[in-house]
This record gives structure tokens, C-alpha cells and sequence, in this order.
């Protein structure tokens, strides 16, 4: 019985690691931190007050707008790991992101295949200290930003834009977890 012991207390720190063991972006994120470039810190939003109109949508929900100095530095080159400070709940999501956008997207339309539309920032990677997470994450010159993460704890946490904002008003966007939502998912899949 001693031996059996002995043995369990050996291999359980083996297995434990056997069971979070980094996903894909996790093993993708760490050579591209190995790169010279490093990591590029980056804290693009501001904390505001809740929207009155959505605090009935979704509980527990953050609000922010983009602090247009910091957004900035997303559209400098930089060949290395993003930290992209997310406020929510209070605290910040830290997501370590690399660039995956693709510049050279063209349309085929009915007179044949053109260029001209802006690809945005794409990136993915995981929230920093969780290599099972999954992040991916889109920035657009217009303002739009569209943004998901994954984790096992929380499920999906949505980043996005609030919908029906006053015309010239300084967009708001929301960051919220899914399974918090208090309205149906209009979406629809054909």
C-alpha cells in the first residue's frame, strides 16, 4: 500500500499537467514572444458608466470607449506579442495576441475581382496565464472592433459595439459574458 502511495504522489504532478495542456495559439503565442520584437503593451479603452438602456440585456456587463492615442499604436508595425488591456469586471483581461491579418483580400464580384476594402488588424492568441484560453480579436480604421475569448471558467466573453447609439455620439462598446445575456440570440446559422 506504501508503494501505491509513493507512486500516485510521483505521477500526480504529471498528471495534472497532462490535463491543461497548452492548445495550439498557447504553443504559437510563445515563439512569437521568443521573436526580438518582444511584447507591445497596449490599453486602448476607458471605463464608462453603464448604458441605461442595456443594463436590462446583459448582467454584469463592462462599458468602455477608445482612447484614440493608445488605438493608435495598433496600427504601427510591430513583428512581435500584443497585451491588449480589456477592461471588465473591474480588473483588466489580458490578452497576449499575435497579428494574423491578411492584407491581400480581394473581392470577386460581377465584373470580376477588386481591392480597396480594409482588412482591419486581426489577431488571436489566449488571455495571459491561461494557455487553454482562446482569443481572437479585430480592429477596424472605422471604429468597429469585434472581439471574442474563450475560457473555461466564464465560457464566451463578447467585446463589441452597442447597438442604436445617438449619431455623433462617441461610440460606447460593451464587454460581456454570453451566458449572462437576458435577451434570445437572434442569431441564425443557413
Amino acid at each position: 500500500m506504501n508503494k501505491l502511495c509513493i507512486l500516485v504522489c510521483i505521477l500526480l504532478p504529471f498528471l495534472s499537467r497532462a490535463q491543461s495542456k497548452p492548445n495550439a495559439l498557447a504553443v504559437e503565442l510563445n515563439a512569437w514572444m521568443a521573436k526580438p520584437a518582444g511584447v507591445r503593451e497596449i490599453a486602448p479603452f476607458k471605463v464608462v458608466a453603464e448604458d441605461p438602456a442595456s443594463v436590462k440585456d446583459v448582467l454584469g456587463a463592462t462599458y468602455f470607449q477608445l482612447e484614440p492615442q493608445e488605438l493608435a499604436k495598433i496600427w504601427d508595425q510591430h513583428n512581435g506579442v500584443y497585451r491588449i488591456k480589456v477592461p471588465y469586471a473591474g480588473r483588466f483581461l489580458n490578452l497576449m495576441l499575435f497579428e494574423t491579418t491578411q492584407n491581400d483580400v480581394s473581392i470577386d464580384g460581377p465584373t470580376g475581382s477588386f481591392y480597396g476594402i480594409d482588412p482591419g488588424k486581426s489577431f488571436r492568441g489566449i488571455l495571459e496565464g491561461d494557455e487553454t484560453s482562446v482569443v481572437g480579436i479585430s480592429f477596424f480604421r472605422n471604429g468597429d472592433i469585434y472581439g471574442i475569448v474563450s475560457d473555461e471558467s466564464r465560457g464566451n466573453i463578447v467585446i463589441g459595439q452597442l447597438k442604436n447609439q445617438p449619431k455623433n455620439a462617441t461610440a460606447t462598446y460593451v464587454v460581456y459574458e454570453e451566458q449572462k445575456l437576458q435577451i434570445g440570440h437572434p442569431f441564425t446559422c443557413f
